[in-house]
Parts: structure tokens; sequence; C-alpha cells
């Protein structure tokens, strides 16, 4: 009888410990399935962020177009000087 009690017990803990294995790893494959998934509000935060970065890009585009012309009208200014000051060639005249 003593022999059979014995291998009862060590039938349910090896029953516990089963489950216990089984719940852990359930566990853990639900733990890295969470982690490894993107929820819907990660998806909206990164469109959002996408959406903000354009915006930003195309505001910094708009300054630097506002500058380079800028720039080019000061460079025409300084490289074209006025008519007035302009010597015109004369023409050689062959007699």
């Amino acid at each position: 009888m003593e022999t059979r009690h014995i291998i009862k017990r060590l039938n349910n803990n090896i029953k516990m410990i089963m489950k216990r294995l089984i719940k852990r790893y359930i566990i853990k494959a639900q733990a890295d399935k969470e982690s490894d998934e993107i929820t819907e509000g990660e998806l909206k935060e990164i469109k959002q962020d996408i959406s903000s970065l354009r915006y930003e890009l195309l505001e910094e585009k708009s300054q630097n177009l506002e500058t380079l012309d800028g720039l080019l009208r000061r460079m025409g200014e300084i490289s074209t000087p006025s008519a007035a000051s302009v010597a015109l060639p004369v023409a050689p005249t062959y007699i």
C-alpha cells in the first residue's frame, strides 16, 4: 500500500509540475506575442509623427526658398550694375 501511495504522490507532483510548466509557457508565449505586435494606438501615434514631420519639412522648405530668393536678388543687384554707370563699348568705325 505504501508503494501505491508513493507512486500516486509522484504522479500528482508530476501533473502539478507539468501544469505549472505549461502555464509558464503560455504566459511567456502571450507576453512575447504582445511585445511583437504593434497596437492600433501606436500606429496612430506613428502616423501623427509622420504627418507632423511632413508639415515641418514643408515649412522649412518654404523658408529656405524665401532665403534663396532673397540671396539671388542680392546677387543680381551686385552683379548687374545700373545702366547709368555702364559705358557701352563703341564699335570701331572704318573710314
